[in-house]
């Protein structure tokens, strides 16, 4: 296959490919953004006011090419025109359905030419089920908000409803008077529970919720992932539960694991020393037992274990233990030539697991697992990224793709 965009390792033999720190690899957490629409009220004029609606082309630093609503235009603050509400953040002036108690995350990616800002921006009323009015506020803070470029701002709050709280409506009002201004949006969210740090890159379109099938991606286009269980990080995959918390990856049919050389590698942190079952391939067809495991001890050491079609089992455990709570990058280099399994840890051979029957490898299919722990420990660990290549990488591609990458994890 061709190079994988935005990366640099190795991609000869390259079958599936995962990186959280790409937004074509990892979308982002499974929400809904309940903001349903992002459009300008309208253009009007009257006495002492006038305002064009219209939509622009814009490039958003960080966020790319789009074309955003706006208002342009000015009030003399006559006393028929106080507050102008220029965006509605939910279809026909209408309301969201709602729960009460509950943390809101209120998000906007927005600009002004004047650089004028205010509280009203992200604004909602509360109403119950009956139509009552409950209460009302906006949540605009300029101490939390980021400055993308371009005098586009990406801003967040939270606000929690009261408790009798079922419908929300979403607007953003404006206040400043006798200044020509163009005031625009190009994103917004609304979305239960605290993601104030979510990247806007990663905010689903409005009026979407993202499901667990859409978080994850394959660079090489080959396969789809699975994603059972995980807790999820605004740029990585957290696994809290490792026996209930994992990805399926099934290659294209044309290559199994039990007759040919294959590279399996990950990009993690270990956040506590339990039992960290980091790469598991299977039997697709039975999808029963483990035939080849790499994992982390109780202790911090590196273990494989394989169980091979015959009965053979190989368990080998690496000499001394890696500390925890770095992100490392951990690569297995299974050939079934001469039946040895190497492991690299940050592009250097860490050890080689040598005497292994060559049976003890077969029978493996083109089903794997990420993060899946049969022994039920609840451990921690965070995912980044991930390789499978077809064939087995020589040391100093293993090397190649651990400098590629090891700026961008902090290594």
């Amino acid at each position: 296959m061709g190079q994988v965009s935005g990366t640099k390792v190795v991609t000869d033999g390259l079958v599936f490919s995962y990186d959280s720190k790409n937004v074509r690899s990892y979308a982002g957490p499974p929400i809904q953004n309940m903001a349903t629409t992002m459009v300008a009220s309208g253009s009007f004029s009257g006495e002492s006011i006038a305002y064009t609606a219209g939509t622009e082309k814009v490039k958003v630093p960080s966020l790319g090419p789009m074309t955003v609503p706006y208002m342009e235009g000015y009030n003399s603050n006559s006393a028929s025109y106080c507050c102008l509400q220029q965006f509605y953040f939910v279809t026909g002036n209408g309301y969201v359905p709602a729960s009460g108690s509950t943390t809101y995350t209120y998000g906007i990616v927005y600009r002004t030419t004047s650089g004028y800002n205010h509280a009203n921006y992200m604004y909602r009323y509360e109403y119950n089920s009956n139509g009552g009015y409950v209460t009302e506020a906006g949540v605009h803070d300029p101490s939390k908000r980021i400055h993308l470029g371009d005098d586009w701002y990406w801003a967040w709050n939270t606000f929690t409803t009261q408790a009798t709280t079922s419908r929300l409506y979403l607007r953003s009002f404006y206040y400043q008077y006798n200044v020509l201004d163009r005031h625009s949006v190009a994103k917004v969210l609304v979305t239960p529970g605290d993601y104030t740090t979510l990247h806007p890159s990663r905010w689903p379109e409005v009026n979407t919720t993202r499901s667990n099938a859409q978080v994850v991606y394959d660079l090489t286009k080959a396969t789809t992932p699975t994603v059972t269980g995980f807790v999820y990080g605004d740029d990585k995959l957290t696994i809290s539960n490792t026996n209930s918390a994992y990805i399926d990856v099934s290659p294209s049919s044309n290559f199994n694991m039990g007759t040919q050389d294959f590279t399996l590698s990950a990009w993690i942190k270990q956040l506590d020393n339990g039992v960290h079952s980091l790469l598991e391939a299977r039997d697709s067809s039975t999808l029963q037992g483990y035939l080849f495991l790499l994992n982390y001890t109780s202790t911090g050491k590196v273990s494989v274990f394989i169980n091979g079609s015959s009965g053979q089992s190989v368990y080998y455990t690496s000499a001394s233990s890696m500390p925890s709570g770095s992100v490392q990058n951990v690569t297995a280099v299974i050939k079934r030539s001469n039946a040895t399994i190497e492991v690299y840890l940050d592009g250097k051979l860490y050890d080689t697991i040598t005497g292994i029957q060559s049976a003890s490898i077969s029978g493996l299919g083109n089903m794997y697992r990420l993060g899946y722990d049969r022994g039920g420990s609840t451990t921690n660990i965070e995912y980044y990224a991930f390789n499978h290549y077809n064939r087995a990488l020589s040391a100093e591609e293993v090397a190649q793709n651990f400098n590629a990458l090891k700026g961008r994890y902090g290594v």
